[in-house]
């Protein structure tokens, strides 16, 4: 059975709702995160990515069937700079505009959303 939770509080979606980018544009704050453990789980991917800066949204990829994580995710960070931050200080040596990042020593890619 699927849960209808939010990890946010009330003032905090309607700030959420505030800084949500236009479907027409491209949210330079938003990253997509591949190649992740598949049994990570939300609390543990937000987490992870809060050492880097405040995140405005986390989610990982759940398949219905299993539970498990699809092997990918996206977060937004509140600040454009520190995605940026993340992109240039961890690039991947075989993925021009990529990163590669270690999460519980699994490299998972990191590029823009």
């Amino acid at each position: 059975h699927q849960q209808n939770h939010t990890p946010f509080s009330a003032e905090a979606w309607e700030q959420r709702k505030k800084t949500k980018v236009p479907p027409n544009k491209k949210d330079t704050r938003k990253l997509f995160v591949g190649g992740l453990p598949t049994d990570v789980t939300e609390e543990e991917f937000e987490l992870f990515w809060r050492q880097f800066g405040e995140i405005t949204d986390s989610v990982v990829m759940v398949d219905k069937e299993s539970g498990r994580s699809r092997g990918f995710g996206f977060v937004t960070f509140k600040e454009e700079g520190t995605a940026r931050a993340i992109l240039q200080s961890y690039p991947d040596p075989n993925k021009y505009g990529s990163a590669c990042v270690l999460m519980r020593d699994k490299p998972c890619e990191v590029k823009p959303a």
